[in-house]
């Protein structure tokens, strides 16, 4: 027996283009996370002080730093007479060179730095002391590592741990406040009171979607903004889902219009004609936007097969702002989607299943029954041959087979034939969707790995879109002015056709007609000789696709911000 060799296998080519893929991906990443960790932890700190005290140490590291600062005033008071001299030093070395001889140490959670004694008592004025304990999350009731907790008017304070929680001890005083801070959130002040435990609710310090303008160049305040636009928050879509992306945006933007098209219907596999701007007549009377995804031009078939779970916002642009930035192409609008970066913190899973339910409504249709039919046919002529002089013979013949078709349709509705062909290629079809976002990280280093698959069924009989996704994003940024992003993805399509043929042709066919033949067989032809396309149906031929997109984006986005709030974006391939 002949022995099959492995090269002999179809596609192994292809699969190992995949797998080198795939290595090189993992090279990439693996090397990416190594720079990256290397550049978070690597802040190095420059500094020549003679005869200084601790405290103008401190203010000096956190104007070359971006880190907090946790002490008591009278733990660093007596430290005094530090001479020091040190260049491009790790901020560990500087600290220990400068508390050596002292009572002090120093302990780093997340961006802080807490100096206290060395016995973990913190040195008070009062010989009375309280302990405050709690925990801090978001809105989403996710714990927040280190959220700088300090006591309003002083500089007594501590930094949460990895799940949220402070256990902060503290002077015996009157009217004592807690005041919280966290990169990206909103500070926030709690009167202590009696309590002992303070539990705090931190919310997002991220700009409102009605008040920033996202171009997918730039983020503008809206107020700075002269264009005209509309934007739509991931809130907002998750209200509305129609399981498309493009009739949700059409449900709440009144001007991005959908084009019926009564001949496709809700093929899944057919993408709508829409407008923002109403038809031109440039670029040969296209209406369709542009896409812009992330910063880069996608097709509009890219945004019709995402993950509407993964879009963080839309932003339509609509008039000359728009060509101002995308120029003459940009003609009919631009829009633009921000899909969702991952947050820092711990390990989060988020889960999302979506059924949708498609049913048949043919109440509109109003057609005749099969006798209505017949009787018609036979008013209007259909079944009556015209005599002419010298076809006599020829028209009596066709008279003929005109009365046998009619004898024999009159037949089968006597029987009790009354075919209602419009619900034979329908049915009704239940879709679902499932979404799954895994993320986590510290402020410095955030990662993301997202799944999707959307089985998206027509109701017409045996038609369908399957989709497939996974993706694998790495944030990073640098002293809180650059964003640098990286995102590798694989996307599957498989796109079936209904076997079926168009639905405008079952609403041609006769009522009169039979589907099957007395031996419960499905009958090829019809008595006018057309084609039963039921029994079409059955041959073996299938119209269907498939599509498989991998894609590395190293680096994708690079992100510069200002001060101000003002980003500026630069994207690379």
């Amino acid at each position: 027996m002949k022995k099959k060799r492995l090269d002999d296998f179809p596609h192994r080519g292809r699969w190992s283009q995949i797998l080198l893929r795939m290595k090189l991906t993992f090279v990439l990443v693996f090397c990416m996370l190594v720079q990256t960790f290397a550049a978070v932890n690597a802040q190095t700190v420059t500094l020549k002080k003679q005869n200084a005290s601790l405290e103008e140490i401190i203010w000096e590291l956190k104007e070359q730093t971006k880190f907090v600062f946790l002490y008591s005033s009278a733990d660093v008071a007596t430290v005094k007479g530090i001479d020091i001299d040190m260049q491009n030093s790790q901020i560990d070395a500087i600290l220990k060179k400068c508390l050596e001889g002292t009572d002090l140490q120093f302990v780093k959670e997340n961006n802080a730095i807490i100096i206290r004694q060395a016995n973990g008592k913190t040195a008070v004025p009062q010989v009375q002391s309280r302990k405050i304990t709690g925990k801090v999350i978001d809105e989403d009731g996710n714990p927040l590592p280190g959220v700088a907790v300090l006591i309003e008017g002083t500089t007594i304070g501590v930094a949460t741990d990895m799940d949220g929680k402070y256990d902060l001890t503290c002077p015996e005083m009157k009217d004592i406040v807690l005041k919280f801070s966290y990169i990206g959130m909103k500070p926030k002040s709690v009167v202590v009171g009696n309590k002992t435990v303070v539990d705090v609710t931190l919310e997002s310090d991220s700009q409102e979607m009605d008040e920033v303008v996202v171009t997918g160049l730039l983020n503008r305040r809206k107020s700075g903004f002269a264009g005209t636009t509309t934007v739509i928050s991931k809130q907002e879509l998750a209200k509305v889902s129609t399981g498309n992306i493009f009739t949700t945006i059409s449900t709440l933007d009144a001007g991005f219009k959908i084009e019926e098209n009564n001949l496709d219907g809700s093929n899944p596999n057919k993408l709508p004609d829409f407008t923002i701007r109403g038809k031109g007549s440039f670029q040969n009377g296209s209406t369709a936007p542009i896409f812009i995804l992330d910063g880069f031009e996608v097709t509009s078939q890219k945004v019709f097969d995402m993950d509407i779970n993964r879009i963080e916002s839309i932003t339509l642009l609509k008039d000359a702002s728009a060509t101002i930035l995308y120029g003459s192409r940009a003609s009919n609008g631009v829009i633009v989607i921000e899909t969702t970066a991952p947050k820092a913190g711990k390990l989060r899973v988020t889960y999302d299943f979506k059924p949708t339910i498609a049913i048949v409504d043919l109440t509109d249709y109003d057609l005749m029954n099969a006798r209505e039919k017949l009787q018609y046919e036979k008013e209007a002529g259909l079944y009556t041959q015209e005599i002419t002089p010298g076809y006599e013979d020829n028209d009596r013949r066709e008279q003929g087979e005109l009365d046998k078709a009619y004898y024999n349709r009159y037949k089968n509705i006597v029987e009790g034939v009354n075919t209602y062909w419009l619900s034979q290629p329908v049915k009704n079809a239940f879709s679902h969707a499932h979404s799954l976002f895994v993320e986590g990280g510290a402020d410095n280093v955030r990662y993301g790995i997202d799944a999707s698959y959307n089985q998206n069924k027509g109701v017409m009989k045996e038609s369908g879109r399957d989709r497939f996704g996974l993706g694998f994003s790495l944030i990073y940024r640098i002293k809180d002015k650059i964003t640098i992003k990286n995102y590798i993805s694989y996307a599957h399509t498989h796109a079936y056709n209904s076997p079926y043929g168009s639905f405008s042709q079952y609403a041609k066919l006769n009522p009169y007609e039979r589907i099957y033949n007395d031996n419960g067989e499905l009958i090829p032809k019809l008595s006018d000789g057309d084609t039963n396309p039921l029994y079409d149906a059955l041959l073996p031929n299938r119209n269907f696709t498939k599509d498989q997109e991998f894609r590395l984006v190293y680096p994708r986005r690079i992100t510069f911000e200002r001060p101000d709030g003002y980003r500026k974006r630069r994207n690379q391939w």
